[in-house]
């Protein structure tokens, strides 16, 4: 008794044989099936395109609204001291209306009675 080889088969012991003819999927449907999936491919292609052009239309009006912002006035931190019940009522108006609030505050009343 011979041995059998065991485990995955070959290409050759798969392959189809030399004359025989593997036909792709198109041909074998019939006319009226490739008119539609050529309209269907028709379609996908043209809404690719317009996503394609949304894209680079949004990534255009990205990159201009990031280049053509004007410069932000140059800022510096200090410090200084405050009594305890202004910082409480300082800190009340922040939570109030949010980041940056405080700066703009005490900023605008600064240039208005540093004039």
């Amino acid at each position: 008794m011979s041995k059998q080889g065991k485990g995955l088969a070959g290409f050759g012991a798969v392959a189809a044989t030399a004359g025989a003819r593997v036909q792709p999927e198109r041909e074998k449907q019939p006319e009226a099936k490739v008119e539609v999936i050529h309209s269907m491919e028709k379609k996908e292609q043209i809404r690719e395109e317009k996503q394609q052009d949304a894209l680079s239309n949004s990534v255009g009006d990205i990159l201009h609204s990031v280049t053509k912002k004007p410069k932000p006035v140059l800022k510096r931190q200090i410090s200084a001291y405050i009594d305890e019940d202004v910082a409480k009522k300082l800190d009340k108006f922040g939570k109030e209306h949010g980041k940056g609030a405080k700066s703009e505050l005490i900023n605008n009343f600064l240039k208005s009675v540093l004039k």
